[in-house]
């Protein structure tokens, strides 16, 4: 199943073989710089800097780590 049919499933009210989810692809899915610490603490990645996409917003870009590991679960 492909992200396209997942989404499409998940719209419909009908459960994907997994959760689709939108992991800082623009501005308006991105996280905050605290939330997105805790997920890397979580997740057992290094507690980096992070890049900020928005200074205002406080949202970061996603770094290649976390993308990796979040496409293996």
């Amino acid at each position: 199943m492909n992200s396209r049919e997942r989404v499409k499933l998940a719209l419909n009210h009908k459960e994907p073989d997994r959760i689709p989810f939108d992991l800082g692809g623009t501005v308006l899915t991105s996280m905050h710089h605290t939330l997105y610490r805790k997920l890397r603490a979580k997740l057992g990645l290094p507690d980096i800097q992070p890049r900020m996409m928005d200074l205002i917003q406080q949202i970061v870009f996603i770094d290649d780590d976390l993308e990796k590991l979040w496409k293996r679960m």
